[in-house]
């Protein structure tokens, strides 16, 4: 697989996807949640809130980002790309599919191993608290995961393959 592209390219083209989605899912979050505040909270009075709301979070939002793309890449992404080579009918909606799921499956991971180790007293009483934000975050970033490896290493992979 990777002496079709060349290995320089498939990793390049890899390593670029995993840059990619470290920038665009915050942003797509940030956009998202500012969308909500502005809209159904009416927690953000003015436009000019919206656009600091969304640099500040699509900033600080790429810290988390950058190391969860590279994560999901190299964990979920590149294992998914090898298997799909050799499945021609899988097309975009199931490599999304698989991609969002990955990053669920990773996120619910981090999720149980850093409840397990806190004690119990640091537990908070709500379960759900911020959850949904971040079982959404996760589901952004495997979905544009699943984009930009689709386009960058997939295709042109299936293209030089078919040629």
């Amino acid at each position: 697989m990777d002496q079709v592209i060349g290995r320089g390219g498939f990793v390049g083209r890899s390593l670029v996807a995993m840059l990619l989605t470290g920038l665009f899912s915050p942003l797509l979050l940030a956009m998202g949640t500012a969308v909500f505040f502005f809209i159904i909270e009416h927690s953000i009075k003015k436009m000019d809130g919206v656009a600091a709301f969304v640099g500040t979070v699509w900033f600080f939002g790429s810290f988390v980002a950058m190391p969860c793309a590279v994560l999901l890449g190299l964990l979920v992404e590149w294992p998914k790309i090898k298997w799909l080579m050799g499945l021609k009918p899988v097309g975009i909606r199931g490599s999304l599919f698989l991609s969002i799921a990955g990053a669920e499956i990773l996120l619910l991971s981090g999720l149980t191993i850093s409840a397990a180790l806190q004690p119990p007293s640091q537990f908070s009483d709500g379960i759900g608290e911020g959850f949904l934000f971040v079982a959404v975050a996760a589901a952004i970033g495997g979905g544009c995961s699943g984009a930009f490896w689709w386009k960058l290493v997939v295709m042109p992979m299936r293209r030089a393959r078919g040629a």
